[in-house]
């Protein structure tokens, strides 16, 4: 639990080092437990690489992550994640917002987070 506070915190501050190495370890842990415990991570993950101006890539990221009832129906990711998301977002243009958000609802969440992790570690 210590470590899913660090990471949002560190996502919600913008401290990308700390938030990269908490994401990491979290999602490790998380990985084999299947779509509904990497949701968050991914929520998490789209928050701050939105700050970090990846916001295309952030709002397909989130669109998958909300595929999970655990994020799309939670108050929590849609005040600290989703919000701050859709901020950032309204700088794209209406059409690549909704491609983004189309392309992360057709994606397969595991693939995806295999090359998040490698990407990322």
């Amino acid at each position: 639990m210590v470590w899913m506070l660090q990471q949002d915190l560190a996502a919600a501050g913008g401290d990308w080092d700390r938030f990269r190495e908490a994401w990491l370890w979290l999602t490790r842990q998380f990985i084999d437990r299947g779509a509904y415990a990497i949701a968050p991570h991914l929520a998490a993950l789209a928050c701050a690489l939105a700050q970090r101006g990846q916001v295309e890539r952030a709002v397909e990221l989130y669109a998958l992550a909300k595929r999970r009832p655990w994020v799309a129906n939670s108050a929590y990711y849609q005040q600290v994640h989703e919000r701050r998301v859709r901020e950032l977002a309204s700088s794209l243009p209406e059409a690549v917002r909704r491609a983004a958000e189309e392309r992360g609802r057709a994606r397969d969440w595991e693939p995806v987070v295999r090359e998040l992790v490698a990407e990322l570690a």
